[in-house]
């Protein structure tokens, strides 16, 4: 127990030094804006040849229920180089998905989503993972089928889910279903469904909230790595001592063989520039009621470059923002984790 009060007061410590200054591996933060949809959020990132193709969800400007995956192509300095578009996804009712996750397998293009595709369930009643292959004839873009992925022993008693993280081991797609388990399941595609295929558990030193899921996972120097969200309501200087629910981003890392037992996790959260102000949004752009009322930043993609990291983060439901971070103090920046079986 007094482990546990002492890695919350080291928590709360550590949230605010973090909302005042970026954190040490953080070397800059672009915001990413889009003329035609200013207020697209929650990017994921990948790079092909001397290009990056970024992913991003957009809102209705009437219905706050409607919500649309968008794409477009960026130079060297994050700067649109193509007109974004939004992608088609085959269904008789108004789209509704969020927060696609844009990754490579046996090098070919995919994008994950959750949505309520199959139209059978409102948007509060459930929300499942689906998958697309992507296509590219020249600047524009298109999705194959978009494939409904289930958790077999879950579906019937967990209606949302969100944020799986996938990877590729031995040229085959997985999935981080949790972190806290670290479950890790492996799709039938035949049977729509995903099975678990390992699970470990471990002590997790993060004061911070539950880990969930956020960027795909890519092999790094023998262990893969991926970066997670979680969130708290707390008072902060970043939210003028009011009481708001801050999200935080962190990174960890997992063995590259079964079971992928978590190995190190970050000390304390990745902060980029202006990770915590408010958004200046006119009225009309204003993702959720009440939005301001809490602090969001919203890992889902990166590409590493070099010694360079670029996560592609969203901040405040309402911008897309990358992050150039220092692979090297990341990586020293995470303290080990130990297992608890």
């Amino acid at each position: 127990m007094i482990f546990f009060v002492f890695l919350w007061c080291l928590g709360l410590l550590a949230e605010e030094r973090s909302l005042s200054v970026p954190s040490p591996m953080v070397l800059s933060s672009k915001r990413i804006f889009l003329n035609r949809y200013p207020t697209a959020f929650n990017p994921s990132l990948m790079k092909i040849d001397d290009e990056f193709i970024l992913v991003f969800r957009v809102m209705d400007d009437k219905d706050l229920w409607i919500s649309y995956i968008g794409i477009v192509c960026l130079d060297e300095n994050f700067d649109p180089i193509s007109e974004p578009e939004l992608l088609s996804i085959c269904r008789k009712t108004p789209s509704q998905s969020e927060d696609a996750r844009i990754f490579r397998i046996q090098n070919r293009l995919f994008l994950t989503f959750n949505d309520n595709l199959d139209c059978k369930a409102s948007y509060h009643e459930r929300r499942d993972i689906y998958i697309a292959e992507i296509f590219r004839q020249g600047d524009h873009f298109s999705l194959s089928f978009a494939q409904i992925l289930t958790h077999e022993q879950k579906y019937a008693s967990q209606f949302w889910q969100k944020n799986w993280v996938p990877f590729e081991w031995n040229h085959k797609l997985l999935f981080v279903y949790s972190i806290v388990p670290h479950e890790i399941v492996y799709p039938n595609f035949l049977k729509e469904v995903c099975v678990t295929f390992s699970e470990t558990k471990s002590l997790i030193p993060w004061a911070w909230g539950e880990p969930r899921g956020g960027t795909p996972a890519m092999l790094i120097d023998g262990e893969y790595l991926t970066f997670f969200h979680s969130s708290q309501r707390m008072k902060s200087s970043g939210s003028s001592d009011l009481l708001r629910y801050h999200y935080f981003m962190g990174a960890y890392t997992f063995s590259k063989d079964p079971p992928f037992t978590m190995t190190k996790i970050s000390k304390e959260p990745i902060v980029g520039f202006d990770s915590y102000t408010d958004s200046n949004v006119e009225k009309k752009y204003v993702v959720f009621p009440g939005g301001y009322e809490k602090h969001v930043v919203f890992p889902a993609g990166y590409v590493v470059s070099g010694n360079r990291i670029y996560l592609a983060f969203g901040k405040n439901d309402c911008e897309m923002w990358i992050a150039t971070l220092d692979k090297e103090a990341l990586m020293n920046s995470l303290q080990p984790i130990e297992s608890s079986q």
